[in-house]
Order: C-alpha cells, then sequence, then structure tokens
C-alpha cells in the first residue's frame, strides 16, 4: 500500500509540472526505483536517515522525505531531517509543493511541518507559483509568508481588498509599496455601520486632529505597529489623544468600545485605563464590554479571555462606582478560580461587593496558591463587616500559620489579620 502511494504521489508530481526540472529527474529514476529508495530510507535510524539526505542529490527523493518526516510524531532529528533536505532543494516547483503539501492515503494526512513550509517559501521567488501557494496552502502562516514576497502589486491590492480575513489582510497590505493605497486599505476595514463621526456637534480635537480621525487611527488594520519615525505604535498614540481630551473623547470612546472587532475592545479598554478616575461615565461603557464578553458563547469568550481580565484592572481604578461589575467577577471566579484581576476589583468595590462573600470563602479554602488565598483575604477584609459568614474560614487559616515564620505565611497571616479587625469592626 505504500508503495502504490509514491508511485501515486510521483505520477501527480509529473502530471501536474510536465515541465519542470524535477520531472526530468523523474525521467532518469523511475517511479519504482524512487518508491524502492524511500522503502529503504524509511528503515533505517534517524542517524543514518540524516547521513543519506545530506549526500543525496535527488531533489524529487528529497521533497518527498520532507513530507514525509511530517508526519512523524514529536521528533527533533526529524526536523533536522527535513530542513537539510530543503536546503538541497533549489526547483521552483517542488519548493511551492512543499509548502501546500498534503499526502492522502488510508484517510491519513501528511503534512510538513509549518516552520520547514514557511522555509520553503522563503526559497520560491516566483510570483505566480506564490500566488498559487496564496490561495491554496492550508496553513495560514504559510499563505502570509507568500504574500509577503509577492511583487506583483495588482495582485496584492486586490487580494487586500477582497480577503475578509483580517491576518491575511495585513499581510498583503504591508507588501504594497504605495503608501496612499496602503493607508487607504489600513483605515478602512471596519464595518460602515460602526464608522465615528459627531456630524450633529461640533468636533473635539487634539494635535490637529479631530476625535473622528483618532478613532479612525485607533482602528487601523496595523494599529500596533510603530508609526513610522515615532516610536509608538498608531494604537499608543490614538489612545493618548483620547485621555488628553478627556470626557470630551467619551463619544468616541463609546464607539471603540462598542466595535464588532474585540480587539479594537481590548485597546480601548486599556486606553481607559489610563482616564482620570473622576471620569466615572467610563464605567457603564468598560461594563458593557463585559455583559456582552459573557453573552458570547465559551468558544468564543476562550480566545479573548484576556479581554476580561483587563476590564477588571481597568474597572478596578473607578472602586465602589463600578460595582455593577460584581456579577461578572462572580461568573469569572466560577468558572476559573484563580482570578487575580477579578478578586483585585473586588477589594476596590468594597461593601457593595458584599454577593461575592460566598466566592471568595471558596477561594480562601483552596490550598494550591497562596497568592489566591491573600487576595480572598483581602477582598472579604475590604467588604467589611458584611463578610461577617467568612470569619471561621478567616480564622482558621490563621491559625494554621500561626507558628509558621517565612516570609510568605507572614505576609499570609497579615492580611488575614487585618481582614478580620476589618470584618469584626475593630
Amino acid at each position: 500500500m505504500y508503495q502504490v502511494m509514491i508511485v501515486c504521489a510521483l505520477l501527480f508530481f509529473c502530471g501536474q509540472f510536465p515541465n519542470t526540472d524535477y520531472a526530468h529527474c523523474l525521467q532518469a529514476t523511475s517511479p519504482d526505483e524512487l518508491s524502492k529508495k524511500v522503502n529503504e530510507f524509511l528503515k533505517y535510524n534517524r542517524e543514518k536517515q540524516l547521513k543519506e539526505v545530506k549526500k543525496s542529490k535527488d531533489q524529487v527523493f528529497l521533497a518527498e522525505i520532507i513530507n514525509l518526516s511530517g508526519s512523524w510524531p514529536d521528533d527533533i532529528a526529524a526536523t533536522q531531517i527535513q530542513k537539510e533536505a530543503l536546503a538541497r532543494v533549489t526547483d521552483q516547483s517542488l519548493l511551492s509543493r512543499i509548502a501546500k503539501a498534503r499526502y492522502e492515503t488510508d484517510n491519513q494526512n501528511y503534512w510538513s511541518s509549518w516552520d520547514v513550509r514557511r522555509e520553503a517559501v522563503s526559497k520560491v521567488n516566483d510570483d505566480n507559483l506564490l500566488m498559487e501557494i496564496t490561495s491554496e496552502a492550508s496553513s495560514k502562516e504559510v499563505r502570509a509568508a507568500g504574500l509577503a514576497k509577492i511583487s506583483n502589486q495588482e495582485f496584492l491590492i486586490q487580494f487586500a481588498k477582497a480577503t475578509p480575513d483580517k491576518e491575511l489582510k495585513l499581510a498583503a497590505t504591508r507588501s504594497i509599496k504605495d503608501p496612499a493605497v496602503r493607508d487607504d486599505i489600513l483605515l478602512n476595514t471596519q464595518d460602515p455601520k460602526e464608522e465615528f463621526s459627531m456630524s450633529d456637534r461640533p468636533e473635539p480635537s487634539f494635535g490637529g486632529k479631530t476625535l473622528s480621525q483618532w478613532v479612525k487611527q485607533f482602528k487601523r488594520l496595523d494599529r500596533r505597529d510603530t508609526i513610522p519615525g515615532k516610536l509608538m505604535s498608531y494604537e499608543r498614540e490614538s489612545s493618548d489623544a483620547l485621555v488628553a481630551m478627556g470626557r470630551d473623547s467619551l463619544p468616541g470612546l463609546e464607539n471603540l468600545l462598542g466595535s464588532s472587532d474585540w480587539d479594537v475592545r481590548y485597546g480601548a479598554v486599556q486606553a481607559t485605563y489610563d482616564f482620570d478616575p473622576q471620569i466615572i461615565e467610563v464605567v457603564p461603557l468598560v461594563i458593557r464590554v463585559l455583559r456582552e464578553y459573557y453573552e458570547l458563547s465559551e468558544s468564543k469568550r476562550n480566545p479573548i479571555a484576556f479581554l476580561k481580565d483587563a476590564t477588571f484592572d481597568t474597572l478596578a481604578k473607578y472602586g465602589p462606582a463600578a460595582k455593577d461589575a460584581v456579577p461578572f467577577c462572580i461568573k469569572a471566579l466560577e468558572s476559573y478560580p484563580y482570578n487575580d484581576h477579578a478578586m483585585e476589583l473586588l477589594a476596590a468595590i468594597g461593601p457593595d461587593a458584599k454577593d461575592a462573600v460566598g466566592i471568595l470563602i471558596k477561594e480562601l479554602q483552596q490550598e494550591t496558591r497562596y497568592d489566591t488565598q491573600r487576595l480572598a483575604a483581602r477582598a472579604l477584609g475590604r467588604i467589611g463587616p458584611e463578610a461577617r459568614d467568612a470569619l471561621p474560614a478567616l480564622q482558621k487559616k490563621f491559625d494554621n500559620l500561626k507558628y509558621a515564620d517565612d516570609g510568605v505565611s507572614n505576609m499570609m497571616k497579615a492580611e488575614l489579620l487585618e481582614a478580620i479587625l476589618s470584618i469584626s469592626g475593630k
């Protein structure tokens, strides 16, 4: 069966590229001979396989080894063999095939590793082959590597405008040479329905740009790239402008925090962290982000869990004004018991976080992390007398550490004692 697979793969190569260098090579080495050669190779140990690869000049054989070794288990030696083989392959069509390779037999897929496939792309210099890789490779990383090498500007512009994938759009746009065309694409990637404007009232400005212009720059697809000639990103510059405008920037901030692009929301939450804590009007805008985050399915929440923690950190600056976030802190601790960000927010909210006493007692009683226990004790202490149900657990934890005299235990005892005294009203 394996020999049949090899012969089919080789015949496929020849049928697809009858005029390439490696097709001529096949005329000198029959499919049967190559199949026998590969089978013999697979019997060797890794050390001997590596030696065989280093002395081989048969590019079709080397390409086959690259792809077959991609199916081997987690094996550092296999990667060495792939890289040694790839260093000896120069045929452009073969390199393109390695970048896109997928061999199927008996429901098994044989892939070359991503790193090797990206390296294969780096050796391809033919625009037509690179465009094929961009369209046909299954790995987004490999496709992006192809876009980075394409010189055909018309193709890049059409691709960047057409693709819905933001990572590939960014990869294509970075290869566009005309800065005006590049900026036009990067500045207009958001849903037109979400475009911000203040046509109904006077618009504030800062640093020579209106609030609308700062919001648009904040949403640039390459917002985290460094601005040419400056030591900050587009997002950082826009964020600083919003902070400097203070309350005047709230309409723009609301637009950013309500974006359908959760990465834009994440950046906006981080910008809000730098706002003056006296501008409490931002609190309901940030809590809205939390609410809509928890309305997502778990599978959609998991990749953006970092946004939830950034939101907790921002709201902690606003203390009791963030009391409406308590239910979301409880949800966070129920799903992941070591969420320090949620506990720090509960501590900042204080007495109004009384509904979280039950979950905080559970955090205090877990034995895995001292930091978690310490933060739970602090939050309970800041809640004060409303956390009286936690006194037995706090006292027990303190008694268990009574004779401990190391740095961590002493910090824990101090936090426990402060919580006990605060709750007891002493």
